[in-house]
């Protein structure tokens, strides 16, 4: 569903343009894309590029979890929360990963959450890797990471891993975390 209206919008901008016009659009993370309507494949036909929203890990990622697990258990009132989320985990491809156990232990909506998550670079690394599978090369690809309020460690390692994948830049949210700025 997406993927086609954002097509018929590039195709429409196109048109009253009267011109071929460069257009893409941030991404969902990968392992969430198709279950909310975004088929990478298909817009690799249309885009100009990829541009991978990976920098709301709370958001699209830890909160997408909490609300999967907790909706599993209110489904099924026996089963445990520490179950749910393990089920969740597996179904994302996260089951590996050795995260929190428990709804409060993920810490969704707590203060500054992504600053101190302990796992937040193997959570964005995995996205970082499964966007460069998704897109095969054919358009390029700009990962959107956190450059502000992310532990600049955590930035410098995904810098890193994204120039290491192959992915063709990044575009920062912020840069706090990665330049010093005298004076100010």
């Amino acid at each position: 569903m997406l993927t086609d209206h954002l097509r018929r919008f590039k195709e429409a901008v196109c048109e009253a343009a009267g011109r071929e016009v460069v257009f893409g659009t941030d991404t969902y993370p990968p392992s969430f894309s198709l279950l909310v309507g975004h088929n990478y494949l298909e817009s690799l036909t249309w885009s100009g590029y990829t541009s991978p929203l990976i920098s709301h890990a709370e958001i699209f990622i830890l909160a997408t979890f909490a609300s999967n697990a907790d909706l599993f258990c209110r489904w099924n009132s026996g089963l445990e929360e520490t179950d749910a989320l393990q089920l969740v985990y597996w179904l994302y491809g996260y089951d590996h990963l050795g995260l929190p156990q428990t709804l409060e232990a993920l810490g969704v909506g707590t203060p500054d959450l992504e600053m101190r998550f302990e796992k937040l670079y193997d959570i964005v690394a995995l996205e970082l890797w499964r966007a460069r599978l998704y897109n095969d090369g054919s358009i390029p690809s700009y990962p959107v990471i956190k450059g502000a309020t992310w532990p600049k460690e955590t930035v410098q390692r995904l810098v890193q891993t994204t120039n290491e994948i192959g992915h063709d830049g990044i575009i920062y949210q912020g840069t706090e975390s990665i330049l010093d700025y005298p004076g100010v």
